[in-house]
């Protein structure tokens, strides 16, 4: 689900040797931080790792890996990084789901209470016109005052108009 976002234009690109596999990462001062495992055909990820962390040992940087898969793990533990879990991205196949059962029932209650308050979502089909884009804008700077921040860009994306033009909401 990352590869979508390792092609923002925040990223700069590390090829490996053979040019068939990729790191997108992002430098910030001495830290060379990528965007997940290499992309590329699974025979080249190690050496793609070993040779991307040389590239930063070269460069005075140190490497960082974020949202790394954990069939992957071995590898980076064996070029002396560490592990931290910090989270877990939910995959959820749509046509079998549902919220029956006890397993559901604090998303059950909750999705509940939202239909109760008149709550909705509804699926808008690209190309989405400018005043569309201008709405979403005006709740996307919305949410970022109460939230006190910045776009988080990296692995989440950012407001950009054309992007979000040509792109399902």
């Amino acid at each position: 689900s990352l590869v979508y976002f390792t092609l923002w234009p925040d990223k700069q690109y590390f090829f490996n040797h053979n040019g068939n596999c990729y790191i997108a990462f992002r430098q910030v001062g001495d830290i060379a931080v990528a965007l997940g495992d290499p992309v590329g055909p699974l025979e080249e990820i190690a050496a793609t790792i070993s040779e991307f962390t040389t590239m930063c040992h070269d460069n005075g940087w140190h490497p960082a890996f974020y949202q790394v898969l954990p069939d992957h793990l071995p590898l980076y533990r064996q070029i002396g990084l560490k592990a931290l879990h910090i989270g877990d991205e939910a995959i959820v196949y749509l046509p079998n789901f549902n919220l029956a059962g006890k397993a559901f029932k604090n998303l059950r209650n909750t999705v509940n209470r939202f239909r109760r308050e008149g709550f909705h979502s509804i699926y808008y089909e690209a190309p989405l016109d400018s005043h569309f884009i201008n709405r979403l804008r005006s709740v996307s700077d919305d949410w970022l005052r109460h939230q006190g921040g910045e776009e988080k860009a990296f692995s989440l994306g950012w407001f950009d108009t054309e992007m979000l033009r040509h792109t399902p909401v």
